[in-house]
């Protein structure tokens, strides 16, 4: 019953997800918390925007097409839910100052905050918002139009829709599609809208044994 919801569709649903959806995913988030966001520019003076950050990932999914509630989960996810973000979200790296890049896209390598950073810069990512609606877009387009729109699926390659299999994963946190989603189904049910019609994308493996494999 909460498990199943790492199979939920990401894809963009007007009909049941709203901003107070996201503000109850990012309820317990002390850096998400109030109507505007502080941030350091490129050359180290303080900027704001004059919006939440529960605004900036509403607009971000609506533009990029996937679900706000998946969005809001994976930013939690990656910059945490302690009192700072992480180092890929404050905008204080010494080589990187100014850049960011809230859902870690290409930290990769031996260098994984760096490599994250010098992608951030390359696309011009010197604010939150445009970290946020960048990033959503790269997953829209890099994942959920590819057949992986689910959680489980950008863990998981195992959909061959387009072209490949087992790869192309989004994330090394093996459990991270089980919490990313249980977070999600809170946030349904602290609105009471897990009686709603969500729409789960569920793979069925053939031919398995039939024992399970010793360890």
């Amino acid at each position: 019953e909460s498990n199943v919801f790492q199979f939920e569709n990401l894809a963009y649903n007007g009909d049941i997800q709203n901003i107070d959806g996201v503000n109850k995913i990012i309820s317990t988030v002390p850096w998400a918390k109030g109507n505007t966001i502080t941030y350091i520019k490129t050359d180290g003076t303080t900027g704001t925007l004059n919006k939440s950050y529960a605004q900036v990932i509403m607009e971000a999914a609506a533009e990029a097409g996937i679900s706000p509630y998946h969005l809001a989960a994976r930013i939690k996810q990656e910059q945490g839910a302690g009192s700072t973000l992480s180092s890929t979200g404050r905008g204080d790296h010494s080589t990187y100052k100014g850049y960011y890049n809230f859902l870690n896209i290409k930290a990769t390598g031996s260098d994984v905050v760096g490599n994250a950073l010098n992608y951030a810069k390359s696309e011009g990512w010197d604010d939150p918002e445009k970290s946020i609606i960048g990033g959503a877009k790269f997953i829209a387009s890099s994942y959920i139009s590819r057949g992986q729109s689910t959680l489980y699926l950008q863990k998981f390659d195992v959909d061959n829709s387009d072209g490949s299999l087992y790869y192309h994963q989004y994330m090394q946190n093996v459990s991270a599609a089980l919490s990313e989603g249980n977070t999600v189904r809170t946030s349904y049910e602290a609105m009471g809208l897990l009686n709603s019609n969500i729409n789960f994308v569920i793979p069925v493996y053939k031919n398995m044994p039939a024992e399970t494999s010793p360890s």
